[in-house]
């Protein structure tokens, strides 16, 4: 295995998922979540959009893309790490559900200290 500062997201999503399995369906539950959200309020985010690295309606066709995977695979995203961390971590994709990541880790108060550090360790930036 590579140092941790050298993985690339499909390998930090695949190593989260196999070592914290059974925190991937509520995982997999919030990205869905923030998808829908980012949705409902898109006027508001249009307007508070300041993001270099990806238009608006760019990120808006990578989380309609991502909220089609959940709903149409759930299932095989919850049980196989290979087919979340292509699926969810590869290519613009990895930008939103990192960014979920990161909301995720500010926001909630998760009873599994050991996977918050893992996801604090291998998601969010020096």
């Amino acid at each position: 295995m590579r140092p941790i500062y050298l993985l690339l997201p499909p390998e930090k999503a695949s190593l989260l998922h196999l070592l914290f399995p059974e925190e991937m369906p509520a995982l997999i539950n919030y990205i869905e979540g923030m998808a829908i959200t980012l949705q409902e309020q898109q006027d508001t985010q249009r307007k508070k959009w300041d993001k270099e690295y990806m238009p608006f309606d760019q990120w808006m066709k990578t989380m309609d893309t991502i909220r089609y995977k959940i709903k149409t695979r759930r299932d095989k995203l919850q049980q196989q790490h290979r087919l979340f961390a292509r699926l969810l971590f590869s290519g613009q994709n990895a930008l939103f559900s990192t960014h979920c990541i990161l909301i995720y880790l500010s926001t909630t108060k998760h009873p599994n200290h050991k996977f918050m550090l893992a996801l604090e360790m291998l998601f969010k930036p020096l």
